[in-house]
């Protein structure tokens, strides 16, 4: 439901998209925002491979790209708009003014933000920008099965008697065309930092908990500049690059029960003495940093006639991981564990890259 006045604004209530749901991502002037954008929609359920690996028996300790582009608040988004999905809220829009305008929203258990728009035209020259801030906090936990992993979803109910979730969500987008000529760039940032319970990293050896800053705190960076002409009488043609870094996003795979810690079994291309040469081995360890960072380019095609979009596009990820040893190997096709007197030295990953291939459509009704 809504109430609506041209000289004092927009209040809505009811299950909607909040202030900052896709804020730095709408401002995207250049067409593309459906088929590219700072989200990592594509790959994040593949798995890691570690160079080297001959077939998955080498992979014990296998891991998903999703898993180190996970985001601290919502528990939901991928690399970016981290607090990106519709809620229970109240939402109100100002009126514009200059080219400006403001947002701000309050949600279910508990969620606010603030929100400020631009939109203008400088002469040849199309200008769209927005920044945020949202807050997000919770005392139960609201997802059955993934509690025991994902401390994101929240606080006081079982298994997290005690704990919060508190995060604080920063982001920042915008885009510049040069009309005329068709020449454009975007840009978006964003960081998570967790006030709340802090995600923490076990000492084996003691055992004993320890801070685990980096899984504390993110931040994104994405940056899209391409070339939007008309050369075909069906529509615009838009060519684009892109590339984009997700820095300490591995709270799903190492973030654990807050304060418990949460060890993980990586693959890693420097084998150890497991009694079969040249086998790849997994070394177990906790990780401490990590940085996904993705290149590509595309081609899209509009058809005004059809309302319809054509594209194709190529992306590539890589990853490179930090992490310590918890002093245990173990042979990736079974067998026990062994001590490999590597207790907090830095594990030697060196993983293979994802590219991804893809030709599809839209059709917009």
């Amino acid at each position: 439901m809504w109430i609506k006045s041209d000289a004092y604004g927009t209040l809505n209530w009811g299950q909607l998209s909040q202030s900052t749901d896709n804020l730095g991502i709408l401002p995207d002037l250049s067409g593309t925002m459906i088929e590219s954008n700072a989200v990592v929609f594509d790959g994040g359920g593949m798995r890691v491979r570690v160079k080297g690996a001959k077939n998955s028996n080498d992979l014990a300790g296998e891991f998903t790209w999703g898993a180190f582009l996970t985001c601290l608040g919502a528990g939901f988004g991928t690399g970016a708009d981290c607090n990106g999905y519709p809620e229970n809220v109240i939402r109100y829009d100002s009126p514009t003014c200059g080219g400006f305008s403001a947002s701000s929203s309050y949600g279910d258990d508990d969620m606010w933000d603030v929100a400020v728009k631009y939109a203008a035209d400088w002469n040849s020259i199309k200008v769209s920008a927005a920044a945020g801030y949202a807050n997000m906090t919770d005392e139960g936990c609201i997802a059955v099965g993934a509690c025991t992993k994902v401390p994101v979803f929240g606080g006081g109910g079982t298994p997290f008697q005690g704990f919060r979730k508190d995060t604080d969500v920063w982001q920042v987008g915008g885009s510049v065309m040069h009309v005329p000529s068709g020449l454009w760039v975007h840009g978006y940032w964003q960081q998570e930092d967790n006030k709340g319970t802090q995600l923490t990293t076990l000492n084996f050896k003691t055992p004993t908990s320890v801070s685990n800053s980096a899984a504390n705190e993110n931040e994104t960076w994405f940056i899209k500049a391409g070339l939007r002409r008309t050369w075909l009488a069906a529509g615009a043609t838009v060519l684009w690059g892109e590339w984009g870094q997700y820095n300490d996003m591995f709270s799903f795979q190492c973030g654990g029960k807050p304060g418990a810690g949460c060890p993980t079994l990586i693959p890693t291309s420097t084998p150890f003495p497991d009694g079969i040469k040249g086998e790849i081995t997994d070394e177990e360890g906790v990780v401490n940093g990590s940085e996904v960072q993705r290149w590509g380019i595309g081609v899209l095609q509009k058809i005004d006639s059809a309302a319809m979009h054509l594209f194709a596009r190529w992306q590539r990820l890589s990853i490179d991981v930090g992490a310590t040893s918890t002093g245990l190997a173990c042979p990736s096709g079974g067998g026990l564990c062994f001590d490999n007197g590597r207790f907090g030295k830095r594990i030697n990953t060196n993983f293979e890259d994802l590219d991804i291939y893809q030709i599809g459509g839209v059709i917009f009704f």
